[in-house]
Formats: structure tokens, sequence, C-alpha cells
């Protein structure tokens, strides 16, 4: 099968097919970044940034002093297109190497730097991102907000 079917899935039958499945699958978020990737390259990224603003918004990580560059680079649209996918790769792998024992906001911006340094394939590195941002899939309040998010992305931005 074809990664780009002709025969487009409704948004809405991605997201209640995830609903279902979460507690099984480890990669949840694949089927949605890659329904929004059909649209345009930059969805999945765009999801996974707002997924990390709601997790900021809803955590406040005890590292976060740290990682507060790479997360307003991340944030900051125009910036982020400014760069290369070198300079993207290389930010992504500066938080790899940070000092301290990694964890999941850390693989997660860097997940994301990897997206955005790989648009052809962005799809994957923003859904493995967002997975990271739910290290408990049973908090269905977290879960819930990032599936409206990818909804209202898909609907803002997408063409369907």
């Amino acid at each position: 099968m074809s990664l780009f079917s002709d025969n487009p899935i409704a948004m809405e039958e991605v997201i209640d097919d995830t609903r279902k499945t979460v507690e099984q699958e480890t990669r949840w978020a694949y089927p949605i970044a890659l329904k929004l990737y059909q649209d345009s390259h930059h969805l999945p990224i765009d999801w996974a940034v707002e997924c990390l603003r709601i997790y900021l918004s809803e955590f406040k990580p005890s590292n976060i002093t740290k990682l507060n560059k790479y997360i307003a680079q991340a944030l900051d649209m125009e910036y982020r297109d400014g760069l290369t996918s070198s300079q993207c790769i290389k930010i992504a792998n500066e938080l790899c190497y940070l000092p301290e024992e990694g964890d999941n906001l850390e693989a997660a911006i860097a997940r994301l730097w990897w997206a955005i340094s790989n648009k052809q394939d962005s799809f994957h590195e923003a859904g493995r991102a967002i997975e990271l941002l739910l290290p408990d899939k049973s908090n269905s309040l977290l879960f819930d907000l990032y599936l409206e998010a990818a909804v209202r992305i898909y609907k803002e931005y997408g063409i369907y």
C-alpha cells in the first residue's frame, strides 16, 4: 500500500481510530501526523509545536530554564524557517548531549528539530515528539488537547 492513498480518509476517522488504539499503540500519533502531512509537510511540525505549547502550559518542568532557548527557537516560525537543515540537526544534537540525564521533554524537542530539518519526512519525527510529550497515555485530558489541536490545525490549514 502506498504512503499516500488515492482514497483519502477523513481526519475525524483517523482521530476516532487513534482514540480506540492509543493504549495498545506506541506510535499512536503517526497516523494523525501522516494525515496532516498529506496536506502539507509543515502541518505535522505545526501540530508538534502546538502540543509542546500545551505540554508547557500544563506542566512546569524543572529543567525548563536550560531548555528555554531551544523551545523559543522552535516556537518562532520565522526563525526556524530561516534555518538550514544542518543547522536544525545541530540544534537537535545539542539537546541530545546536554550534560544532565535526558528526559522526555528534551527528547521531544530534539525530535521536533529533526522534523524541522527534514520536511520531506517530517511526520515521523513530529509524531514521535508528540508521543514523548504524552508519557502517561492514561492522561486523557492532555491526550484530548493534543487531538483537538490536530483537528484545529487540519481544519485551519489543511486542504480537505
